[in-house]
């Protein structure tokens, strides 16, 4: 806890070990369900499996964990949202893609990549088979993109699955929910 002019507030902070924790029970669960790649959809009503493995969530735009069977995450979103998720993160690589921006709206500066070349470099060989998280609240134009770049690979929808792991609570969540409840009553 902290004294701060005369009132109490409590500080709630995830550590970075719980971020590296869920990244494992991902790294599992793709495993058993033989996925090379994961997508994790979110934007700025339904976020919380996106900030389950990055602590980010849009405000503007929305966006995507990309994330590979050894591990590897990028957080793809757009440019407005980007400094924010620089801040917020815990994912250091942060990209933008077209599929993520505020349409009709320009960037100068803004350094745009593809899904398809994101997908080439962390791909460690080709993914084959690739989950997708937020199946049902992804726009149509983005699953259809997901389609081009991810061409001859099976897509698999493993939102029930994912949000399966979210709703097992580590030690840390469970005293940061209880922590929680303290503050609210």
């Amino acid at each position: 806890m902290v004294k701060r002019k005369g009132r109490l507030a409590m500080l709630i902070k995830i550590p970075k070990s719980e971020y590296e924790a869920r990244g494992k029970k991902v790294q599992h669960l793709m495993v058993k369900k033989e996925l090379d790649g994961l997508v994790v959809y979110f934007n700025e009503y339904y976020k919380e499996n996106g900030r389950y493995l990055s602590n980010y969530w849009p405000q503007v735009e929305t966006g995507a964990v990309i994330m590979s069977q050894s591990g590897r995450r990028v957080l793809v979103g757009g440019p407005e949202g980007q400094p924010y998720a620089q801040e917020m993160s815990v994912i250091p690589d942060i990209r933008n893609v077209p599929e993520f921006m505020v349409e009709g709206e320009e960037y100068p500066g803004a350094k745009i990549e593809t899904l398809r070349d994101i997908f080439d470099e962390i791909s460690e060989g080709g993914f084959r088979r690739v989950g997708i998280v937020g199946y049902s609240e992804m726009p149509v134009s983005v699953y259809h993109r997901l389609e081009k770049d991810l061409k001859g690979k099976e897509i698999v929808n493993v939102t029930a699955d994912f949000e399966q792991l979210r709703h097992i609570k580590s030690e840390i969540e469970i005293e940061l929910l209880a922590k929680s409840a303290e503050i609210a009553d």
